[in-house]
C-alpha cells in the first residue's frame, strides 16, 4: 500500500472472517498492523463494527443486553361492524397502544376513539400431544401448549369500528441478518463504545494519535419498509413537546386531524435529536477525548443532525451517473455532505467511494469516479474493497488490491486522487445558490429519511404528493447541475442560524446570493423568520410549484406569512399543485419570485423559467461554452482562499469536447496544474470584459486543474511544437502473454450417490456417460437434508500434451471431504501446493501427466455432511496453449499462436486471460518526425480503450497510461530511420476469469465469455 501511494487503511473485517473478531488474537493482528504502518508511514483507522449493519459487534452486545435491540414501530389493525367479536392474534412484542376508532362514511372519528388495551391478553400458541412413555398405559398422552402470544379480545358497540394495535417490534433486515443495535439509546452507543471502541485504546495508546488516526462508521441499519423506534422515544418526546407520542401514533400511519403534520414532525425530529445527540456527537466527542478523528457516512434524519460529526461523508457508487439519474440521498448524494462541511466550516469531505465495483472496474473508471466525487466537493477518498485474501467465495466480494493485474499501476491513481484531494479541501468552495432541503415537509407526508425518501403511508393521495414532492427535489437539482449553477443543498435548521450581510445570507464559510424553494408544504418558523428577513434585506428567493400548506408549529402561522408573501391562497396552491391542468406563471413580488405550476415542477419542465431567472438575476462566475455537446458534459467545482481560486473542470462524457471557459479576470497568473505529474503550466488567458476566457480541450473523460494566483502574470512557455507518429497497427503482431493462459471450469454436470456406488459404476472415469445429469454451477448446499454424496463433472478437449499444465483451485472452493480424479486418476490429497496465481489462498496441482490428446474429464467426489459443503467455487486450468470451441460443446486445448491482431485477446484465444501480454512489431519508419519530441494518440485509432497500456520504443519505455487520453509523448531521439521496434504491454483486470462474464457498460450487464 505504502509504495502504491496510499495514505493508510481502515481495519474494516467483513464477510469471512475467520480470525475471532476482539478476541486477543485480533487484537495481535491489529498490533502487527500498527507496528507495520508505522514502518510505512501510513495512518490506520478503525472500522466500529464488523459488517454494517448489525454485524457481530451488536449482536454481542445485545446478546448481554436484549433490551438494546434495535426497533421498529408496526401495527396491526381490522375493521367489524357492531356485535362483531374482534379476536386478533399478536405478535410476542410490547404492546404501544391499543385502541377502536369509530367509523363515519370510512372517515375515523377520532375525538371519539376508545383505549380497549384491558381486553388484551396472552395465550399459547401451539398444542400438542406429548408422548408418556413412562407412566402407566391409562395415560399414554399429556396435553401441552406453548409458544405464548398477544390475543385482543373485545366485542364491538353499536356501529362501525377501526381496531388499531400499535406494536414495538425488533428490527430486522434479511439483506443484514443479525441483532441490530438501538442507536438511539444513549445506553447502547456507550457500551458499544466500550465493547468495540475502547479496547484499541487500552491496547494501542502509544499509537492514539499518530498511527492510529480514527474511527469510521458506516451505516447502520434501519427498516426498510416500516418507521424506526426506540424505548427511549416517549419520554424524550414528551419532554420536548410536551404531549404524549403514544396516544397520537395513529398520526404515523393515517390522518390524524389537523395536528397529523405536527405530529409527524415532532416524530422525526425527536428521533433525529435522539440519533444526533446519542449516536453521532457522542461517537465524535469519545474520538475527540482519546485524539482521534472521527469520520461517518450515517444517513442522518436531516442533514442538519450530522452537524457535530467532524468528517461528514457519503458513499459512492460506480454505476450512478450524477446528473442523468440524480437521486436526493443523504448517504448517496455527495453534496449534502460537501454543503454541510462548508455550513459548519469542516474542510474534508469523505467518501467510502468504489463501493459496488465489479471486476470489470479499471482504474479509468475509479479515476472518472474520483474525478465526478471532486466536481461534487468530495475530498477525502476511502475505497472499499482492499480484501487481503480472495479465497472461494471471497471473490464475490471485489477486491482492489494485490489481486488485480492493474496493482503495479494502483500508485497513479493513488497520486492523482492525492493532488486532487489537497486542491479541493484549499479554502471554500464558491456556490452562490442555496437549494432548501424540504425535509420536513417529506417527514410530514411520511417519506422515509433513512431510505432515499420512500413513502411508508398508506394513502394513495398521499403517496402521490409524497412522490411528487421528491420528484420535483431532484429535479430542480438535476437542472441546477445541466445548467452548470454549483449550488448547495440548506437544511432549513441552518438556515435558521444564518447571518444577513449585504444582501446574501452567510453560513459557515460560504455565502448564498440566491435561495431556491422547491415545493414544500411547511416550513419551521424560525427558518421562516429568517426568509422573510432575506427577503426584506434584499435578498433574492426563488421558490417554485408549492407553498406551505400546513403548519408544523403551534404559534404564529407560518402558512398566513407566506400567503402574505404571495397574496396566494394556500388551498388554491395545493388544487393546482396535484391538479391535471398544465401551465407554468411567474409571480413577482420584487425580490421574492414564485414559479407558479399547474400540476408538478417536473411535469411542466418549470425548470426552464428558473434558468431564465438565474441568468437575469445571477451573474455566472464561470461560464463554459462547448461545440455542440449536452451542457452538462462538463461539470466543475469552484474554491478559493485568500490567494488561490481553484477551479476543476471534468469531462463525464465518452467524447472528446471543446470549450471556451470564461473565469473571473485575475491580475496574477493563471496555471494548469497537471494532477497526473504535479507539473505547473501557464495558460494563454484572452481577456473578455470583466472575465478571462481560456481555451480548454478535453478527452473523453479528462479533467483540468485551474488555478489562479497573486502575482505578476506568467508568460506562456511556448510550446514546442510536437509532431505525431502515426502507427499502422493493422495486421499481425508478435504476441507474448506475460502469464500462464487459463480456463475456467465453472460448468458441471452433477449427481448425487447416496448409496457410495460412483466409483464403483465408473462415475469418474471419462468413458462414463453424463449426458442425462443435470448441469449446474458450482454452489455449496445451505441446508442439506441428510448426508449424502455430490459428485461433479466437467469435460474439456485438448489438441495438445502440455508439458506444465497446472489444475488451480482455491483453498476454499471445495468444502468437505472430498476426492479429485482427473481422466480415472485419483490426486493424491497432498498433490495441491500453495502458489500464487491472482491470490495467496491458491492452491495448484501439476496434472500435465494426466491428459491426453482428445477427450478429458475432471471429476469431484464431495461427501456433504453440513451446511456450505460442496464444490462452492470455479475451478481452473492454467498453462501455455490457446482456448477455442470444439463444436461448441466443450472448450479446447491447442497450441499457442505467437502472433495476431494487437489489443486483442480473444483473436489469441484469451477469453479468461487475466494480466499483460505484449505485443511487439517492427515498424520501418521511413521519415522521422521533424520535431525533437514526437507524440502517439491511440485515442482515434483504438475504440473504447480502458486498459492499462505501456509503449515502449527500441528499448525506451514512453510511459504507462491508465486512463483516456491513450497519448504519449517521447523523444525522436528514441526513433531511428528504418526498422524500430514497438512494443504494446496491455494490462487488464480479473474480470473474465473470475466471473466468466464480460460487462457492457452500455447496457449495464454482464454477459457470458465466448470462446
Amino acid at each position: 500500500m505504502s509504495e502504491k501511494g496510499l495514505g493508510g487503511f481502515c481495519l474494516s473485517t467483513g464477510p469471512g472472517l475467520k480470525t475471532p473478531y476482539l478476541s486477543h488474537i485480533w487484537f495481535d493482528r491489529v498490533k502487527l498492523a500498527l507496528e507495520t504502518a508505522e514502518e510505512c508511514g501510513l495512518q490506520v483507522w478503525v472500522h466500529d463494527e464488523y459488517r454494517y449493519p448489525g454485524g457481530i459487534g451488536s449482536t454481542q452486545i445485545t446478546l448481554d443486553h436484549p433490551q438494546f435491540i434495535a426497533q421498529q414501530l408496526t401495527f396491526r389493525e381490522t375493521v367489524v361492524q357492531g356485535g362483531q367479536q374482534v379476536d386478533l392474534t399478536l405478535p410476542w412484542a410490547p404492546v404501544l397502544h391499543t385502541l377502536a376508532v369509530p367509523l363515519r362514511r370510512d372517515r375515523c372519528l377520532w375525538e371519539d376513539k376508545q383505549d380497549i388495551s384491558a381486553y388484551l391478553g396472552v395465550n399459547h400458541q401451539h398444542h400438542a400431544l406429548r408422548d408418556n412413555k413412562d407412566v402407566p398405559a391409562p395415560r399414554p398422552h399429556t396435553y401441552v401448549s406453548f409458544n405464548p402470544t398477544r390475543r385482543l379480545y373485545w366485542k364491538a358497540p353499536a356501529g362501525r369500528w377501526r381496531v388499531l394495535v400499535f406494536l414495538q417490534e425488533p428490527s430486522a433486515n434479511s439483506d443484514c441478518p443479525g441483532s441490530h443495535l438501538d442507536r438511539f439509546n444513549p445506553e447502547s452507543v456507550r457500551t458499544l463504545h466500550q465493547t468495540v471502541q475502547q479496547p484499541y485504546i487500552e491496547r494501542f495508546s502509544a499509537y492514539q494519535g499518530k498511527t492510529l488516526k480514527g474511527i469510521l462508521t458506516a451505516e447502520t441499519h434501519f427498516p426498510n419498509d416500516r418507521l424506526p423506534w426506540s424505548p427511549a422515544l416517549p419520554e424524550y418526546f414528551k419532554t420536548r413537546n410536551g404531549y404524549d407520542l403514544l396516544s397520537c401514533l395513529p398520526a404515523l400511519i393515517t390522518y390524524f386531524g389537523p395536528n397529523t403534520s405536527r405530529i409527524r414532525y415532532d416524530y422525526f425530529q425527536a428521533l433525529g435529536e435522539l440519533q444526533q445527540r446519542h449516536d453521532s456527537a457522542r461517537s465524535a466527542d469519545w474520538c475527540k477525548e482519546h485524539d482521534l478523528n472521527y469520520a461517518s457516512d450515517i444517513t442522518p434524519l436531516r442533514n442538519a443532525h450530522r452537524a457535530s460529526i467532524s468528517i461528514p461523508g457519503t458513499s459512492g457508487d460506480l454505476g450512478v451517473e450524477r446528473a442523468k439519474e440524480y437521486t436526493v440521498s443523504y448517504r448517496h448524494s455527495p453534496e449534502f455532505a460537501t454543503a454541510l462541511a462548508a455550513q459548519t466550516s469542516t474542510s474534508r469531505v469523505l467518501n467510502t467511494c468504489f463501493q459496488n465495483a465489479g471486476w470489470a472496474t479499471t482504474l479509468q473508471d475509479m479515476k472518472a469516479h474520483l474525478d465526478t466525487l471532486g466536481t461534487h466537493g468530495a475530498n477525502f477518498f476511502a475505497p472499499q474493497a482492499l480484501y487481503y485474501t480472495l479465497d472461494g467465495l471471497r471473490k464475490h466480494a471485489t477486491s482492489l488490491f494485490h489481486q488485480n493485474p492493474y496493482w503495479e499501476h494502483f500508485h497513479l491513481l493513488s497520486d492523482y486522487a492525492g493532488r486532487l484531494a489537497h486542491l479541493l479541501c484549499q479554502g471554500h468552495q464558491v456556490a452562490d445558490i442555496a437549494l432548501l432541503d424540504p425535509v420536513t415537509s417529506l417527514w410530514a407526508h411520511l417519506a422515509h429519511p433513512l431510505h432515499n425518501w420512500s413513502y411508508v403511508g398508506y394513502d394513495p393521495d398521499e403517496e402521490t404528493l409524497t412522490n411528487h414532492l421528491v420528484a420535483d427535489w431532484a429535479c430542480i437539482a438535476r437542472a441546477l447541475y445541466q445548467m452548470q449553477r454549483p449550488f448547495q443543498s440548506l437544511d432549513p435548521a441552518l438556515l435558521a442560524q444564518a447571518k444577513i450581510i449585504d444582501r446574501q445570507l452567510q453560513i459557515g464559510k460560504t455565502r448564498y446570493k440566491v435561495l431556491i424553494i422547491p415545493p414544500i408544504t411547511n416550513l419551521e418558523r424560525e427558518a421562516f423568520d429568517k426568509l422573510r428577513a432575506f427577503i426584506n434585506a434584499g435578498g433574492l428567493v426563488i421558490a417554485l410549484g408549492l407553498l406551505p400548506i400546513e403548519d408544523i408549529q403551534e404559534g404564529t402561522s407560518v402558512v398566513e406569512g407566506f400567503s402574505r408573501l404571495t397574496d396566494m391562497d394556500s388551498g388554491r396552491m395545493i388544487r393546482d399543485y396535484i391538479g391535471h391542468e398544465s401551465g407554468v406563471h411567474l409571480l413577482s413580488r420584487d425580490n421574492f419570485m414564485f414559479i407558479r405550476t399547474g400540476g408538478t415542477v417536473e411535469k411542466n419542465q418549470a425548470t426552464s423559467m428558473l434558468e431564465r431567472l438565474l441568468d437575469e438575476i445571477l451573474p455566472r462566475r464561470v461560464h463554459i461554452m462547448s461545440d455542440g455537446k449536452s451542457a452538462d458534459t462538463i461539470q466543475y467545482h469552484h474554491r478559493t482562499d485568500e490567494k488561490h481560486r481553484i477551479f476543476f473542470f471534468a469531462n463525464r462524457g465518452n467524447s472528446p469536447v471543446t470549450t471556451q471557459i470564461f473565469i473571473p479576470a485575475s491580475d496574477g497568473h493563471i496555471e494548469k496544474w497537471d494532477l497526473e505529474t504535479g507539473k505547473r503550466t501557464p495558460l494563454v488567458v484572452e481577456p473578455a470584459g470583466e472575465m478571462s476566457r481560456i481555451n480548454l480541450s478535453f478527452d473523453r473523460l479528462q479533467s483540468h486543474m485551474i488555478v489562479t494566483s497573486p502575482g505578476h502574470p506568467k508568460k506562456e512557455k511556448e510550446e514546442p511544437l510536437i509532431e505525431t507518429l502515426k502507427l499502422n497497427l493493422t495486421g499481425h503482431w508478435k504476441v507474448d502473454p506475460e502469464d500462464d493462459n487459463a480456463l475456467r471450469l465453472d460448468k458441471f454436470k452433477t449427481k448425487f450417490d447416496p448409496s457410495n456406488t460412483g466409483v464403483h459404476q465408473g462415475w469418474h472415469q471419462p468413458a462414463y456417460s453424463d449426458s442425462r445429469w443435470p448441469e449446474t454451477r458450482p454452489q455449496f448446499f445451505d441446508n442439506p437434508e441428510e448426508k449424502t454424496i455430490c459428485w461433479y463433472r466437467t469435460t474439456f478437449v485438448s489438441d495438445i500434451v502440455p508439458n506444465k499444465l497446472s489444475l488451480v483451485m482455491d483453498r476454499s472452493a471445495i468444502q468437505g471431504e472430498h476426492q479429485i480424479y482427473i481422466n480415472g486418476s485419483k490426486l493424491p490429497s497432498n498433490a495441491f501446493r500453495p502458489t500464487f496465481r491472482f491470490d495467496h489462498a491458491n492452491a495448484t496441482c501439476s496434472i500435465g501427466q494426466h491428459i491426453n490428446k482428445g477427450k478429458n474429464v475432471i471429476a469431484i467426489r464431495v461427501e456433504v455432511n453440513n451446511p456450505g459443503d460442496g464444490l462452492a467455487d470455479a475451478m481452473y486450468l492454467f498453462g501455455r496453449f490457446q482456448l477455442k470451441s470444439w463444436r461448441n460443446i466443450y472448450p479446447r486445448l491447442t497450441p499457442s499462436q505467437d502472433s495476431g491482431p494487437v489489443f486483442d485477446f480473444n483473436a489469441q484465444g484469451l477469453p479468461f486471460y487475466a494480466g499483460t501480454v505484449s505485443y511487439t512489431r517492427d515498424i520501418d519508419i521511413k521519415t522521422l518526425p521533424a520535431t525533437a519530441r514526437f507524440k502517439i494518440d491511440l485515442e482515434h485509432t483504438v475504440k473504447n480503450l480502458a486498459d492499462i497500456v505501456e509503449i515502449i520504443i527500441n528499448g525506451q519505455s514512453m510511459g504507462v497510461r491508465a486512463w483516456a487520453p491513450y497519448c504519449w509523448t517521447g523523444k525522436t531521439a528514441y526513433l531511428k530511420q528504418g526498422k524500430n521496434r514497438v512494443v504494446f504491454r496491455v494490462t487488464n483486470t480479473l474480470e473474465k476469469l473470475l466471473t466468466g462474464a464480460v460487462y457492457q457498460p452500455k447496457t449495464r450487464k454482464l454477459i457470458p465469455v465466448e470462446i
